[in-house]
């Protein structure tokens, strides 16, 4: 069953483990109930320091290889960010062999369609936008 493979992905497993919901036994989804989706939010690396960092790492490769003068100091991060609530689960890339944030927020859906296909870590992408699931 689909629902038992996603059960297993590492990001419900880890939710679980931190107690953040529980996952209960298979049953019918109410008649007019929400349903919503889980994606992953990868802007909200960029709001932080270390995404600040990366990007002035990335300016200064690219101004050196076009063989330009860099200045760090000209690119200064906003003051204040506001951010949406969201989750943050610290994952390995085996293709990188890193850690790396994963930031997952969850969205409101309007329609409750959509074609089963998730991604590697259990949630919507933008390949597959619209993967709804019930809210109970």
């Amino acid at each position: 069953m689909e629902l038992d493979l996603l059960l297993k992905q590492e990001y419900f497993v880890q939710m679980e483990k931190l107690q953040y919901f529980s996952i209960s036994k298979t049953v019918l989804v109410p008649e007019g109930c929400r349903y919503v989706s889980f994606k992953r939010c990868q802007s909200i690396d960029k709001a932080t320091t270390a995404g600040h960092e990366r990007k002035i790492r990335r300016l200064e490769k690219r101004a050196k290889s076009r063989g330009e003068p860099f200045d760090p100091s000209s690119f200064t991060p906003k003051e204040h960010t506001v951010l949406s609530h969201y989750h943050s689960l610290e994952e390995f890339s085996s293709k990188t062999n890193n850690n790396f944030r994963l930031n997952v927020r969850m969205f409101s859906e309007q329609h409750n369609e959509g074609d089963s296909v998730f991604s590697s870590y259990g949630l919507s992408n933008s390949e597959h936008f619209l993967q709804p699931v019930p809210l109970i």
